[in-house]
């Protein structure tokens, strides 16, 4: 229907109190645009130096692909110092972890980049 894809069109060039449209404001949710090369974000944004990323293979919220796509991103950004990737076994979308207590290995994890 033309008078559904007009309004589509329409809303699409609204903006908000920033001056943003809605495609602008859809690439703020996508952590990809501000870290990947091929985006008008790429480098638009401080990117922290750590990150750590478990992700359980069973997850039925999003694909695999979604984190790894994540970390090869953040591998390949020059001012990212590490990038902890750990696919879980048997877990879904949930905190992930392979062993030990999620708090704990969180905390760790964050002490050890402190001192790095």
């Amino acid at each position: 229907n033309k008078e559904y894809a007009e309004a589509w069109k329409d809303d699409l060039a609204l903006k908000d109190t920033l001056e943003s449209d809605i495609p602008a404001r859809v690439s703020l949710f996508n952590p990809l645009y501000f870290i990947s090369g091929t985006s008008q974000g790429f480098a638009t944004a401080q990117v922290a130096p750590y990150w750590r990323i478990n992700e359980g293979v069973q997850n039925s919220d999003t694909s695999i692909c979604t984190s790894l796509n994540m970390k090869l991103a953040l591998t390949h950004y020059k001012d990212v110092k590490n990038v902890a990737f750990t696919l879980v076994w048997d877990k879904g979308h949930v905190l992930a972890e392979r062993t030990g207590n999620v708090a704990a290995n969180l905390v760790n994890w964050i002490v050890a980049c402190a001192t790095a």
